[in-house]
């Protein structure tokens, strides 16, 4: 009977040992406790027609390597505004959105991860296709003015 009571007493004191030890384990399992975008505030623009990427980044740091932008869930508020799609680079760890313009307008891009449901929000403002014919004359209005003021101070310098 002795031999039977300190049997069943080692084998419950390597029981709670293993179940502390586990315990201890999954308690410094570090999780992604929210996910962060590569915007300023919250917000981005972009021009219809054209496309652009949202970055994510999980935190904190240390659990980038459980965050995978391929199993994550991306949606757009409005699919005929925005389109959404995952991509990832090697030169890039994370992975980031591929927003893509479809016409003016604003949507919404929501990025959630489904292990932790950590989860982060993007407004995104597509502009009219014509705002870069516009930009683009502005560059080309700014290019003529420096050359002038160039070609000015080097008649005037002589």
């Amino acid at each position: 009977m002795k031999t039977v009571k300190k049997l069943l007493s080692v084998f419950l004191s390597v029981l709670m040992l293993l179940t502390l030890g586990l315990t201890a384990f999954a308690a410094n399992e570090a999780k992604i406790e929210k996910l962060d975008n590569s915007t300023i505030d919250g917000s981005m623009w972009m021009i219809a027609g054209g496309e652009d990427e949202l970055y994510i980044y999980p935190r904190p740091d240390d659990v980038k390597d459980r965050f995978d932008i391929f199993t994550a869930v991306i949606t757009s508020s409005d699919e005929s505004v925005l389109g959404v799609s995952p991509g990832k680079r090697d030169t890039y760890e994370y992975g980031y959105v591929i927003l893509t313009g479809k016409r003016a307008g604003s949507a919404v891009v929501t990025v959630t991860d489904p292990g932790s449901g950590a989860t982060c929000s993007v407004k995104v403002t597509v502009l009219p296709q014509y705002l870069q014919s516009v930009m683009s004359l502005l560059v080309s209005i700014q290019t003529i003015l420096a050359n002038i003021r160039i070609a000015l101070f080097s008649l005037f310098r002589s």
